[in-house]
């Protein structure tokens, strides 16, 4: 049982994700306020918040995913590694269904290897749209060029 409403669970993934403030400075924050929260009680929260989105991300995907043109991009985004204080560099895949005006993003351990882009891209049909990326153009080629444009 979570102690923490939705409006709660909501404003911890919107500054976690949106406006990428971990959650040891969302502590100090709730600290502030005069609430002394354990970290493994907010990291909980979070995960259990985020797998209860988990039907809403797969129907976004499918919906995005269900068009004849496809936009798609990769990009940065950096991420502290756990104990070591550095920062790597990760990479994010983002992708537009511009008729129905969804988008939806999809991260897999950081990666940008052109494996991510051919499963996702595994049953759409159509035309899409990338930069210069090799993974892209390679999408020219089969089995793809058969159903992708």
């Amino acid at each position: 049982m979570c102690k923490a409403d939705s409006s709660v669970l909501s404003m911890i993934l919107t500054a976690k994700y949106r406006f990428h403030l971990p959650l040891e400075r969302q502590l100090h924050l709730f600290k502030t306020m005069g609430y002394k929260i354990p970290k493994s009680t907010l990291k909980s929260w979070a995960i259990k918040a985020c797998r209860s989105l988990q039907p809403l991300h797969e129907l976004l995907q499918k919906t995005v995913l269900d068009c004849d043109y496809l936009g798609g991009d990769e990009t940065i985004m950096n991420v502290l590694e756990k104990g070591r204080g550095k920062v790597r560099k990760d990479y994010v895949w983002g992708f537009k269904n511009r008729e129905a005006n969804l988008m939806f993003f999809h991260y897999r351990e950081g990666s940008r290897s052109q494996k991510v882009l051919f499963d996702l891209l595994d049953n759409f049909k159509g035309a899409f749209q990338g930069v210069a990326f090799s993974a892209y153009r390679n999408l020219d080629k089969p089995p793809f060029n058969q159903r992708i444009i």
